[in-house]
């Protein structure tokens, strides 16, 4: 009993860490959509802007260790959590700015 009480908190907090990340993704391709709205469409460069955050963002977590929730005290998570996005989305804003076409 309890092993699959164990399981089923780390089942728990593995959906809490995914709904985590797919909310930072939606915000990310929310705010810069307002400028870029051709980034709602698939194409090349909203597939390669994707694939970078998804992948840049699970390294970062990673090796930051954001994602010890459960395991360690709130306020380190926080602040390797917050250092992971901010240089997530520096990132992936440097290449959808490299990718971006101007119609001029």
């Amino acid at each position: 009993m309890h092993s699959m009480i164990k399981k089923l908190k780390r089942t728990v907090v593995f959906i809490l860490k995914l709904a985590l990340f797919a909310s930072l993704f939606g915000i990310f391709f929310g705010i810069f959509g307002i400028n870029n709205p051709w980034l709602f469409n698939l194409s090349r460069t909203t597939g390669v802007t994707m694939v970078t955050f998804v992948v840049l963002g699970i390294a970062l977590m990673s090796v930051y260790g954001g994602y010890s929730i459960g395991s360690t005290k709130s306020k380190p998570i926080v602040h390797s959590m917050a250092l992971a996005t901010i240089m997530t989305d520096l990132v992936t804003h440097l290449q959808l700015s490299i990718m971006n076409t101007s119609e001029k």
